[in-house]
């Protein structure tokens, strides 16, 4: 019930409460209908979920903040419920009030504007034709998050909602073995080569061995309890990122990586925590865009950018392509605008995410 005119929908809401009805929420405050909507399905969505009343009332809340931010603060939903002693529960809604939501990001805003994609073979002698032409590309602002999503911030996504990651249901993953690449019977992003690992001591590292149907999960998932959008960047939200507006081979310039500059070619065999190689950040600030684990794009795979489209394909199976080289691959591949594409889930492909617009 939302306030219109002179209508005091908490008394009403009362008034029926006390006429029989279980539960009612009155609304001081008017909403758009479009929030309204927003807030039943949260509402509705937590409450299917198995969370109480209030906890319900309060998710749905943390959606309006993302739906009308200009009335959040003045826009108070009001819990009515029959208990033994007839007493009316009123929600806290103070902002410090609000629990703290079970993933966060650190993100970095990446300004509107043009930059240049792909490589030039006149400067860039390691440029693969995957990579050709190198090309003007404008994308509207966006936040980005500033590491990869982590094995901590993955299990949160497990522990709320009890999914099971492709690798898990189809019992293997592709892994390093410690001699080659294969497939690993019970490798799984919490056992990433093989049912002898495990990843209780690198909830730091990032989260490896998911597909894109996975990571659509997690995202999906995080964009409820954060309230805000969630998603995979597109292979041009991620390069611009990494290289910014330059044209720059690697993330902190041309000079040839090392081992200072990001985790690569061997140098370490396995992921390192998110964030250890400072000397590798980004124009913008970032880290990890080069090395550690290849990252996942939304945008389907094309061999060159001559009939590229920058939009993103909706087809879950379809071929994706993954940036910035990992740790297994020598310097060729954690260029910026280095280009691949896997399906599978990898023992060194993870993912991070960005947030349309700020």
């Amino acid at each position: 019930l939302s306030a219109h005119g002179d209508a005091t929908t908490p008394a009403l809401a009362a008034a029926l409460v006390q006429a029989g009805l279980p539960a009612a929420i009155g609304m001081q405050g008017t909403l758009r209908d479009t929030s309204a909507i927003r807030f039943a399905q949260r509402l509705f969505d937590a409450l299917a979920r198995g969370q109480a009343a209030g906890a319900a009332v309060q998710a749905a809340r943390r959606e309006l903040a993302a739906a009308e931010p200009e009335s959040f603060e003045w826009v108070l939903p009001v819990l009515y419920t029959s208990a033994p002693d007839k007493a009316l529960i009123s929600v806290p809604v103070a902002e410090q009030e609000v629990s703290t939501p079970p993933v966060a990001f650190d993100w970095v805003e990446i300004p509107a504007g043009p930059f240049l994609m792909g490589s030039d073979k006149r400067k860039d002698g390691q440029a693969w034709d995957s990579e050709q032409p190198q090309h003007m590309m404008t994308l509207p602002a966006y936040r980005i998050a500033r590491v990869p999503v982590t094995v901590a911030q993955f299990a949160a996504f497990v522990e709320a909602t009890g999914y099971k990651t492709d690798a898990e249901k189809d019992g293997k993953a592709y892994s390093y073995t410690g001699s080659k690449w294969d497939w690993v019977q019970g490798a799984n992003w919490r056992h990433p080569r093989g049912p002898e690992s495990d990843v209780r001591q690198k909830q730091a590292h990032p989260v490896t061995c998911v597909t894109f149907r996975d990571v659509v999960g997690f995202c999906e998932w995080a964009s409820r309890v954060t309230g805000t959008t969630v998603r995979l960047p597109s292979e041009a939200e991620w390069e611009k990122a990494a290289r910014g507006t330059d044209g720059r081979i690697y993330p902190w310039g041309d000079a040839k990586p090392t081992k200072e500059h990001c985790n690569f070619d061997m140098n370490v065999g396995d992921t390192t925590p998110v964030g250890a190689l400072p000397k590798g950040n980004t124009p913008f600030g970032l880290l990890d865009m080069a090395g550690n684990v290849w990252e996942r794009t939304s945008t389907k795979w094309v061999g060159n950018y001559e009939n590229y489209r920058p939009d993103d394909s909706l087809e879950r199976d379809a071929k994706r392509t993954v940036r910035g080289g990992s740790f297994y691959g020598f310097d060729r591949f954690v260029r910026c605008a280095c280009r691949n594409a896997v399906d599978t889930p990898d023992g060194d492909v993870g993912f991070r995410v960005v947030s349309p617009g700020f």
